[in-house]
């Protein structure tokens, strides 16, 4: 059976933050997109303020409500040559003729499981709400590894193929993600494994293997984080484990 290293460690005691990113895309001026002696509609101020929200935001992934809101009204606003007043009321006229429930919202189709690429956004300390809104998933609380007496909350994930991502809450925040399967397993360089060293950082190791099956993590303040890559060996699954991005073992092969 497969193991993962992640599950077969004890649970810690989170205290990270985390801080998400942000992208910007160059757009095209207004005098570009409309003469500034023309006043732009509603739908104009609508669709580039969308258009603003996605390239800021990951097509909504990385939204974060006070941070974002006020910012592409701004953009719009300087866009269109318009007072920041004019372009918050001009959005929000298109925004309640299209009868949207949110102030923005991403044109981008979000996927109905957990993949890879959300997988690894995945960061410490995460809230289970910041979690449902980076992914736009609803976990499934697992009754058999939750003990709310002791602060701990299991959630799996339908994940694509036959994966079922699990992610474990210690006291509210994000202690622990696992999941086999998201992605198909590379198979591990013989030639590359000879070269490892113990220590090695993890961008050494893909240097000589590739990168792995991303399996995890786990974090503690008095250990440091905990993250796991899994490769493939004729029938067998071999699983390196980094500590803060440095290799703490060079896993032993199986001899059949």
């Amino acid at each position: 059976m497969r193991l993962s290293l992640i599950l077969l460690l004890s649970i810690f005691l989170v205290a990270c933050s985390n801080n998400d990113g942000e992208k910007t895309t160059d757009h095209p001026t207004n005098a570009e997109a409309t003469n500034k002696n023309d006043f732009p509609t509603s739908k104009e101020v609508y669709d580039y303020a969308q258009s603003e929200f996605d390239s800021l935001t990951n097509s909504g992934d990385n939204y974060i409500t006070e941070k974002h809101d006020e910012l592409v009204i701004q953009k719009t606003a300087h866009y269109f040559d318009i007072d920041y007043e004019t372009a918050n009321q001009l959005y929000m006229e298109e925004a309640t003729r299209r009868k949207d429930g949110t102030k923005f919202k991403a044109t981008t189709e979000h996927s109905s499981e957990m993949t890879m690429e959300l997988f690894k956004l995945l960061q410490p300390n995460m809230t289970y709400e910041e979690v449902t809104s980076l992914t736009n998933l609803e976990g499934t609380l697992d009754p058999l590894m939750s003990s709310p007496s002791e602060g701990i909350e299991s959630y799996k994930y339908d994940g694509v193929g036959y994966s079922s991502p699990s992610l474990m809450f210690f006291d509210g925040k994000l202690a622990n993600t696992s999941q086999a399967g998201l992605i198909a397993t590379p198979d591990l360089s013989l030639d590359g494994y000879s070269q490892l060293v113990k220590g090695m950082s993890l961008s050494e190791v893909i240097s000589l293997l590739g990168e792995g099956e991303y399996t995890g993590f786990m974090h503690s303040p008095n250990s440091g984080l905990l993250t796991s890559y899994t490769y493939k060996l004729n029938n067998h699954y071999i699983q390196f484990g980094f500590y803060d991005e440095f290799l703490f073992e060079v896993p032993t092969l199986p001899t059949n």
